[in-house]
């Protein structure tokens, strides 16, 4: 049995000292709790920053690495262009050109006669021609005018150039002087 010989102030007093001591204590047992929780969030943040920092870098290293491969290949590609290139203007060097005979040739012809075939062999310098004419007096005056020419020499035309009257199919050959 308890006897409690205190006035009731005095025992309220005590129960509100209880209490206050007891939510003191709930609280400081919060805030410590609060604060482990938000030194877990700050320590949270910071790996996160890093992590993200990290994958950052790498991902600046990695578009470092594309673009250095990407440089590769296409000096690659210039390289290649350029012996193509190269190539290209060595064997355009070394081949002669003689367009100008067809210039010469057009200056040459009669008019109405038509070219149907022109070969060059440009060993030999040897032109073949074949081709059409109305009559066989342009095929002679075609004639004619390659053996005057001062840039051919041996030409030559077989018979049946001069056979028929009308509608002739020609052929000559000779060489580049």
């Amino acid at each position: 049995m308890t006897i409690n010989l205190l006035p009731p102030q005095e025992k309220e007093t005590i129960r509100l000292e209880r209490k206050v001591c007891l939510t003191v204590l709930y609280s400081v047992y919060f805030l410590v709790i609060l604060v482990v929780f938000v030194c877990l969030l700050l320590v949270n943040v910071l790996c996160l920053k890093s992590k993200i920092s990290a994958t950052e870098k790498l991902a600046l290293t990695e578009q470092e690495n594309m673009s250095v491969q990407n440089m590769k290949n296409i000096k690659k590609e210039i390289t290649v262009l350029n012996k193509t290139l190269e190539t290209l203007r060595q064997l355009a060097d070394k081949t002669e050109n003689y367009s100008f005979v067809l210039g010469d040739l057009s200056q040459l012809m009669p008019v109405g006669v038509k070219l149907s075939n022109f070969s060059f062999d440009s060993k030999t310098k040897t032109v073949v021609l074949d081709g059409w004419a109305p009559e066989r007096s342009q095929v002679l005056v075609l004639k004619e005018a390659l053996e005057k020419s001062p840039k051919f020499s041996d030409v030559e035309s077989p018979m049946a150039n001069l056979l028929r009257q009308k509608d002739i199919i020609f052929r000559f050959s000779f060489v580049l002087k």
